[in-house]
């Protein structure tokens, strides 16, 4: 399975989105309720049920006056039906989406018949999912790694202790070294030949 199909928007969308309107609220008072910094994208709500959203696009001809309009509700800035989600639909699908539409944030809806907002689903908080899915599968794919280096690093030692040929088998021990043999190679003392063991 792909791994944005892994995922159901569910999983990752914000159930608590701090921003939201009603049809009759006043632009001025959207923008005011938005910290500073903040691309608009306001769920316009009446009786739970999304009804459209506010946001860059649709302020961007209105943003362009020296003044905001008084009058100007938001109910005056809803074209059309509202793109939206449900939370059985995948991040496949909601990246589709992202990609057709051009939007940084997408409504939820529990399902789009009646169109009861449960939450919005942002662009970051996809990345920052498959972000921290990919960080994880590298630590485990690091862990594995090292396990295996280990079990071939003993499976090395075994198989190398297996081919001496010892006098007690299966015996490694530490021999210190004569000053008769002080500075002379193995090589030169044939010390497998003449004291039976091997060296590691």
């Amino acid at each position: 399975m792909a791994l944005l199909e892994r995922y159901h928007v569910d999983e990752v969308m914000d159930r608590a989105w701090p921003h939201r309107a009603l049809p009759n609220t006043p632009l001025g008072a959207i923008l005011a309720s938005l910290p500073t910094g903040v691309r608009p994208v306001v769920p316009v709500l009446s009786s739970g049920c999304l009804v459209g959203v506010v946001s860059v696009a649709e302020l961007r001809n209105v943003l362009d006056d020296p003044e905001i309009p008084p009058v100007v509700i938001a109910a005056d800035l809803l074209s059309g039906p509202p793109t939206c989600l449900e939370p059985r639909d995948t991040l496949y699908d909601a990246v589709a989406l992202f990609q057709e539409r051009g939007l940084d944030a997408i409504p939820v809806v529990a399902e789009r018949e009646t169109l009861r907002f449960v939450g919005m689903l942002t662009r970051s908080k996809v990345y920052d999912t498959l972000k921290g899915h990919l960080e994880r599968m590298r630590a485990s794919l690091l862990r594995e790694h090292a396990g295996i280096a280990a079990i071939e690093e003993q499976s090395e030692l075994v198989h190398l202790l297996g081919a001496m040929s010892s006098v007690e088998t299966g015996s490694v021990e530490r021999v210190p070294v004569g000053p008769e043999l002080a500075g002379r190679s193995l090589r030169e003392i044939d010390y497998r030949r003449t004291r039976g063991v091997e060296v590691l």
